[in-house]
């Protein structure tokens, strides 16, 4: 009802202004008047001006609502709820003259569409509400009002958390390990040390201390933003099991010196609920165990711990829950005595593993890497591998692997070299790098390079990669093109693909002349200068480029043109 007067008779016939649930004396006993005062009023001259309608304050406010000062799922559900639900009903109703009538039967109407009890309080007490506290803040004519306080509420059903068996968790766990082992860590991190999933998407390799197998979360992952931890016991500083480590330490990402540490297969920041909708619920039902959400691995780790024994204080400080939750929604679900301490296996998942490890085996995909200028770039890598058998699951048809010839050192052959062709060659590098043959000079890399081209056609320009690690020692090589008697294409995309391949932290570059004259080709110089600037872009360093000659070679680095 819009602004009106009435006539007060227990007051002395006085007119009062009456607007909504706001009520002010006119004081006067003529209606002209008052009509005249009510008119003043509308207009805003009347002491206070009539309150803005819902639709009105609504259009201010949503403005003010931006990030970082309040989360975006926040800001999406604002606008969600409004366009839904209240601005159909409220819109066009004053502020002032909204009371506990309105809204209980709003409240009424939402429940006959069969929304839960806690979305309506979500729409009603969260939403709504929130909009007319910063009024109320605003307005004088709101100021001592609030229609909430007489709605009740039914108690909302509890949900207890829904956890895997033991034997449900082992069995998704091996199925990952076997059949998807590029996420075979995200899987086992949930499992193992009960982290949200938001939280393992925010994790960068900077919260991670290796060598102190302590993990640091002071961040949560939503809608594709880092934003706070859900509650303040979120922030901690966790130690997790040697095994755990282990197995984060053979992600792309880290040998690749990626900001995060889990990536989706096209090198972009993972995201927990697509990686749900398309993975988790296919494992579950190839494997014929009932479908939970992801974050029921989250619930499996706290009723294990509590299962085993833990101290309730140190769990929820572990996992960033509080005592009370815990005893009342976890302790509940208790309906054995299972201490089985679980210690997932992870030999041969490391087995299965291909070195590097590398994203999603398919032609044109992007891989998420550092540039020495701490800025992230995209680089085209085609093809790459990461298992030596491409897994069947989840996907219905193998894919082709690429015949590319890529060797890696195995401290056999002349000088330690070998050459093989793909994917034999390409295993899991051990530890030790003893036997890598050092390249600290270009004499060092024309040896190491002679080498190689004793087992080329000597009539042809071959032009070489030779990939170090960051002590100069050589990871391995690949033969980038085979030219002519006189020529050899390179392009840069070709050369940095087998460099990123063989986790190169520097390069050096070599081919050589058939002519028996190492003097370089305008070409040759031209080349250089292109790949000097692409890898000053990725962060690789370009070490040398060196030609070769009968019994001479040309070193571009010893000479200052690098």
């Amino acid at each position: 009802m819009p602004p009106h007067i009435k006539k007060r008779r227990d007051r002395g016939s006085v007119w009062y202004l009456i607007d909504g649930d706001y009520s002010k004396s006119l004081g006067t006993t003529k209606k002209g008047l008052a009509e005249f005062r009510l008119d003043q009023y509308v207009k805003g001259k009347f002491g206070v001006a009539p309150t803005p309608t819902v639709k009105e304050f609504y259009d201010r406010w949503i403005e003010t609502k931006v990030e970082p000062l309040f989360r975006r799922s926040l800001i999406r559900d604002y606008k969600q709820t409004f366009a839904r639900y209240i601005l159909p009903v409220f819109g066009g109703r004053r502020l002032g003259e909204i009371g506990s009538k309105d809204l209980a039967a709003f409240q009424l109407s939402l429940m006959r569409k069969g929304l839960s009890v806690k979305t309506c309080r979500n729409i009603i007490e969260g939403s709504f509400r929130a909009l007319y506290r910063e009024a109320r803040a605003e307005l004088d004519a709101l100021q001592g009002r609030n229609p909430w306080a007489d709605l009740r509420w039914p108690r909302a059903e509890r949900q207890l958390p829904d956890p895997f068996e033991p034997h449900e968790r082992d069995k998704v766990l091996e199925c990952f390990r076997e059949k998807e082992p590029f996420y075979y860590p995200w899987v086992l991190m949930a499992f193992s040390i009960g982290i949200r999933p938001g939280e393992a998407c925010a994790l960068k390799w900077s919260d991670v201390d290796v060598e102190g197998l302590v993990i640091s979360i002071n961040k949560s992952r939503h809608l594709g933003i880092d934003n706070q931890p859900k509650t303040r016991k979120s922030w901690r500083r966790i130690p997790v099991p040697r095994f755990l480590m282990d197995v984060l330490l053979t992600l792309p990402s880290y040998s690749l010196g990626a900001e995060r540490v889990f990536l989706n297969k096209e090198g972009g920041v993972l995201d927990a609920s697509q990686w749900a909708k398309d993975y988790w619920a296919r494992a579950l039902k190839a494997l014929g165990v009932r479908y939970r959400r992801f974050y029921c691995a989250r619930h499996t780790f706290i009723t294990q711990a509590v299962k085993r024994g833990w101290l309730l204080k140190s769990l929820a400080d572990y996992c960033g829950n509080s005592v009370s939750m815990i005893e009342t929604n976890y302790c509940a679900v208790l309906t054995s005595n299972d201490l089985t301490v679980f210690e997932p296996l992870v030999s041969n998942y490391q087995n299965n593993l291909a070195s590097p490890t590398g994203f999603e085996p398919k032609s044109c995909k992007r891989a998420l890497v550092r540039s020495s200028g701490n800025r992230l770039v995209f680089l085209r890598i085609c093809k790459m591998r990461y298992t030596d058998k491409i897994p069947k699951y989840p996907r219905e048809t193998p894919i082709n692997p690429p015949k590319t010839k890529i060797s890696l050192l195995k401290g056999q052959g002349r000088n330690g070299l070998q050459t093989e062709n793909f994917p034999g060659a390409v295993r899991r590098r051990t530890r030790s790098v003893s036997y890598r043959l050092p390249c600290r000079s270009a004499e060092d890399a024309q040896r190491v390079a002679r080498s190689i081209y004793e087992t080329l056609d000597a009539d042809k320009e071959h032009f070489v990669l030779l990939a170090l690690n960051n002590k100069n020692r050589v990871n391995g090589f690949k033969v980038i093109s085979t030219g002519s008697l006189t020529a050899s294409l390179v392009h840069p995309r070709e050369v940095w693909r087998a460099a990123l391949y063989l986790c190169a932290a520097a390069v050096v570059f070599v081919h050589n002349h058939p002519s028996g004259d190492p003097a370089p080709s305008p070409e040759d110089i031209d080349i250089t200068r292109r790949l000097k600037e692409t890898g000053d872009v990725l962060g690789i360093r370009v070490l040398d480029h060196v030609v070769l000659g009968d019994d001479r070679y040309f070193s571009f680095s010893d000479k200052g043109m690098l």
